[in-house]
């Protein structure tokens, strides 16, 4: 993953999650993924669903393999990395959080698929497209 796509991915990761802990939902994972004992988790919530997000792209099953690579690669990006057993634990909490990322992602796919489905089906009845203040844009081609 390069470096750009990987910022990027995290800043979409963090974008998310704070608006995501704004809902009940939000706020109900994030009583699991911190707990009621033991001390604060040193990972953020955005590190680890951005960690397990780039885990499912590079297509890495075994958590301690992808974790070897973590540590080689990914720890300037991630200074609070922690060791294996902790990254277990904090990517275990954070399964509800992962959920809901995919989820949305996959929602906003799917109102984008469904709006060129849209435009393409009016592409093809209308000759000229009109802007609200009558401005005539020619026909889109596909």
């Amino acid at each position: 993953m390069t470096d750009n796509s990987l910022i990027s991915l995290y800043c979409i990761v963090d974008d998310f999650i704070h608006r995501f802990l704004e809902t009940p939902a939000g706020k109900k994972n994030l009583a699991l993924y911190y707990g009621r004992r033991g001390p604060k988790r040193r990972m953020s919530i955005a590190d680890v669903v951005t960690l397990n997000i780039v885990r499912i792209f590079d297509r890495t099953a075994d958590l301690k393999t992808f974790h070897k690579n973590a540590q080689a690669h990914y720890i300037s990006y991630f200074p609070n990395l922690t060791n294996y057993e902790n990254f277990l634990k904090d990517t275990n909490k954070s399964v509800g959080f992962i959920m809901a990322f995919v989820q949305y992602q996959l929602y906003l796919n799917r109102l984008h698929c469904s709006i060129s489905a849209f435009l393409l089906h009016l592409a093809d009845d209308v000759e000229q497209w009109f802007l609200p203040n009558f401005q005539i844009l020619p026909k889109l081609e596909f």
